[in-house]
C-alpha cells in the first residue's frame, strides 16, 4: 500500500509502516529461525511525505529520473527499518536526501 501524508520531518521523504504484531513476528522469526515454520511476509505501507522537497519535485522530473528517484526513496524507507546504529542511519539518510535534492534541482533547470 502507498499513502501520502504530511509528516513532521521535512527531511524524510518516505517511511515504511508495519503493524506492531507483524514487526514482532519478524523479530521472532529472525531470532529463532524456522522454529515457527513459514511466517508469511508482512504487509507494509509506504508513506510518502508530502512536505518533502524531493517528493514534491517528482512530478516535474523526466520519466527516467522519476523512476530512479522513486526507487531511491523506497530504498531509503527500507533502510530505515534495518538494524543500523542511530548515528549510521541518521548520516546515511541525510546524505541520501541531500543527493536527491541536488538531483531534483539540477533537473528542474
Amino acid at each position: 500500500d502507498i499513502k501520502l501524508e504530511h509528516l513532521k520531518s521535512y527531511n524524510t521523504p518516505a517511511i515504511i509502516l508495519i503493524s506492531e504484531n507483524e514487526r514482532r513476528m519478524q523479530e521472532m522469526s529472525e531470532m529463532y529461525g524456522s522454529m515457527f515454520g513459514n511466517i508469511p511476509k508482512t504487509k507494509s505501507t509506504l508513506v510518502l511525505n508530502m512536505e518533502n522537497s524531493v517528493i514534491k519535485s517528482i512530478p516535474d522530473l523526466p520519466s527516467d529520473i522519476q523512476k530512479i528517484t522513486c526507487m531511491h526513496v523506497y530504498d531509503l524507507a527500507l533502510l530505515s527499518n534495518k538494524k543500523l546504529t542511530s548515528n549510521e542511519m541518521h548520516n546515511f539518510i541525510n546524505r541520501s536526501v541531500k543527493m536527491l535534492e541536488i538531483l531534483s534541482k539540477k533537473n528542474k533547470s
